[in-house]
């Protein structure tokens, strides 16, 4: 608990620190392999959250990760989120800048900056707030997160410009005439697009929309994806216990959906818990269900836990 609240203070001290995530479950009972509940626990914490794919997109989110975190207008902490094992165990091929290329990309500090850590000019943070003036502060970090959105962008072309690969808050996959979408994050992206290519050959009109940027949501982005499918699907490795939609990643694409007038059949996947695998035909399935619930233009009320065994 106390480990978990320094991911408040370093938000809310505004703090560019970088930090690698490699996610894995949560005890009880003990597991160390990988799902999102250490994510899907940070993911309010005033983070930036950049969630890879693969070990090229971990290490390029990772440059990427200081021009955000140092930008002026933002100055807060970003998370980059890599599979536990599935990633961080990995061999795969990495093209690696030089450390002058990547140097040169991050912006130099503007002028008068003063870093809070400085021996040379030692200062007290941290201290008391009262409720004159906490109210405001928080304010402050909500308005560096909005301001995130233009600067992640911004990062964005100007990692294109200079490395020729090209990021952007989601990754759409074949959802341009897409009748049934699944959302998904992070390396499961890969085998959900596998799903979307074989029910192409048999004339199912499936497609994914993988989301890159998890924090600051970018819901205006994910609502154009969205608006013209036949029924969405949302697939998590997480769980949010309690809640109405139960997983963490479904929970943000119904509200983006809801608060931009878009009603279209929607269901809650949930699979991968505690390194679970999760195959192709699996989310094959995943597509199919949605296609039933386009044909009854109904929702799915309870959250769907795929793969557990009977």
């Amino acid at each position: 608990e106390l480990m978990h609240e320094i991911l408040y203070i370093a938000s809310g001290l505004r703090q560019p620190v970088v930090m690698a995530l490699a996610t894995r479950a949560l005890s009880a009972p003990i597991n160390i392999w990988n799902d999102y509940s250490d994510l899907a626990s940070a993911r309010d914490a005033g983070w930036i959250i950049l969630v890879s794919e693969n070990v090229q997109e971990v290490y390029d989110n990772l440059i990427q990760a200081y021009y955000i975190a140092e930008h002026p207008d933002v100055l807060l902490p970003t998370l980059v989120s890599l599979d536990g094992f599935i990633l961080s165990h990995t061999v795969e091929p990495l093209v690696l800048p030089s450390r002058d290329e990547i140097l040169s990309f991050i912006p130099k500090r503007p002028r008068g900056y003063r870093p809070i850590l400085d021996i040379d000019n030692p200062i007290t943070i941290g201290t008391l707030v009262t409720p004159e003036w906490y109210y405001e502060v928080k304010v402050q970090q909500a308005m560096a997160m909005r301001n995130a959105i233009k600067v992640v962008e911004e990062a964005g072309r100007e990692f294109k410009r200079r490395f020729g690969r090209e990021y952007w808050f989601v990754e759409p996959f074949m959802v341009e005439d897409a009748d049934y979408i699944i959302v998904t994050m992070g390396a499961i992206s890969g085998t959900a697009k596998a799903a979307a290519l074989r029910l192409r050959k048999e004339g199912i009109k499936a497609g994914v929309l993988k989301i890159r940027v998890y924090r600051p949501f970018p819901a205006d982005v994910v609502a154009k994806y969205l608006e013209r499918a036949k029924a969405v699907g949302v697939l998590d490795k997480a769980v949010l216990f309690g809640s109405t939609v139960e997983g963490p990643l479904a929970m943000d694409v119904i509200a983006t959906l809801y608060t931009r007038d878009i009603r279209v059949p929607f269901a809650s996947f949930v699979h991968g818990l505690g390194g679970r695998d999760i195959y192709v035909k699996e989310v094959v399935d995943m597509f199919k269900y949605l296609e039933k619930l386009a044909s009854k233009g109904k929702s799915e009320r309870e959250t769907i836990y795929v793969g557990v065994k009977e």
